[in-house]
């Protein structure tokens, strides 16, 4: 992880990253708005990251 901190701090990615309205906004949910937010952006995510690795004959389903 030294790298990825390293470039994070000289971009400056990781302030604009902890000051993110987005951030605040999933910071604050609570009960099932935090669950449905978790497991939709997830579900999105992972389909996304599915979708390209099928594109160049891989997959991360156990079952694929």
């Amino acid at each position: 992880m030294y790298w990825t901190e390293k470039i994070s701090d000289k971009s400056g990615l990781n302030d604009t990253a902890m000051k993110s309205p987005l951030r605040k906004w999933a910071l604050e949910l609570t009960g099932w708005k935090w669950w449905f937010y978790q497991i939709v952006v997830g579900g999105v995510f992972f389909i996304i990251i599915e979708c390209l690795l099928n594109l160049i004959g891989m997959t991360i389903l156990p079952w694929g």
